[in-house]
């Protein structure tokens, strides 16, 4: 991260491809996933091995062949297009000018983020495009040898297993929290998909939410005056308490995320655990992980006390 150098520009070439090519799929090779938890700890890779649990041989080998003809293609059709555009003497040239400017910020930057390099499918399309008119015969096989790989690739590993609600692993997990009811409490450590699933259930549900992730991440101080509050209303009004199960195992790279930006956080965790378990006559629900395999989740093993 800002920085200008080989490395930089591999991690730009991988960041390129993520944001061109679906490449969900690698999450099911356990060499890759070891290898990415090693060198970026702090990332949240777990739901991804999730995602693709159900991928069978078949479809994961289609998405694989698939890809491969893309990524041949795109490696002869995007930097010819963009040699012919920069060299046209016309809008291209003033495009691919003012794009190469945003590359090389984007480069020192932050280079692997696809989320980053998302802007530069349309540039991608114009030297496409002007690599074909220009030097190529037959455009429309070479359109079809592009797209229809593209396509087959996007909707079977990314499109298709994303909208199958059973392959999303936190959603699995916290389930649980579309039955909270108002005036119930939700402890949690979520961060920020999850998180604003949670302010929507929320909003519907009228339940009150204490996320415990976002602050402790970026190194602030947890408000525990916010949380005693929060449970003398629950007490009061009769609701229930829910722990979610990232409170007691969370993700690894939480941890390390927390660890790299609050050291004393173990310390406030401890405040937050004694909080809940000297309630009385307060009904404390701890949710268990449904899905929680050890490679990727830790454990803070607080000292849980359910209260009935």
């Amino acid at each position: 991260m800002k920085s200008l150098s080989i490395k930089s520009l591999a991690n730009a070439a991988m960041g390129i491809g993520k944001s061109l090519l679906s490449s969900n799929f690698i999450f099911s090779s356990n060499s890759i996933i070891d290898s990415l938890q090693k060198r970026f700890p702090y990332r949240h890779i777990h739901p991804y091995p999730f995602l693709v649990h159900s991928l069978g041989t078949s479809t994961y080998s289609i998405i694989v062949v698939s890809i491969f003809i893309c990524t041949i293609m795109l490696l002869i059709l995007i930097p010819s297009g963009g040699y012919l555009g920069l060299t046209s003497q016309s809008i291209a040239t003033s495009i691919f000018t003012a794009s190469f400017v945003q590359m090389t910020f984007f480069i020192w930057w932050e280079a692997i983020s696809d989320e980053f390099w998302i802007w530069f499918l349309p540039i991608a399309t114009i030297a496409i495009s002007i690599a074909i008119a220009r030097k190529l015969n037959h455009p429309r096989v070479i359109y079809t040898l592009l797209i229809i790989p593209l396509m087959a690739s996007t909707y079977l590993g990314s499109i298709n297993i994303y909208q199958d609600k059973s392959n999303d692993l936190d959603l699995v997990n916290k389930s649980f929290v579309y039955d909270l009811k108002e005036h119930d409490l939700l402890i949690a450590m979520d961060e920020i998909i999850s998180l604003n699933r949670n302010r929507l259930a929320r909003i519907n549900q009228g339940f009150n939410y204490f996320n415990i992730f976002v602050r402790a991440s970026k190194g602030k101080q947890l408000d525990i005056n916010l949380l005693k509050e929060l449970i003398a209303d629950t007490n009061r009004n009769g609701g229930t308490i829910y722990i979610g199960p990232y409170v007691s195992t969370p993700p690894k790279s939480y941890i390390e995320l927390i660890n790299m930006n609050n050291p004393d956080f173990i310390n406030e965790y401890t405040t937050i655990i004694g909080i809940i378990n000297s309630q009385d006559n307060l009904k404390v629900k701890w949710i268990e992980a449904k899905v929680a395999p050890s490679k990727y989740f830790g454990s803070l093993s607080p000292q849980k006390t359910d209260q009935n």
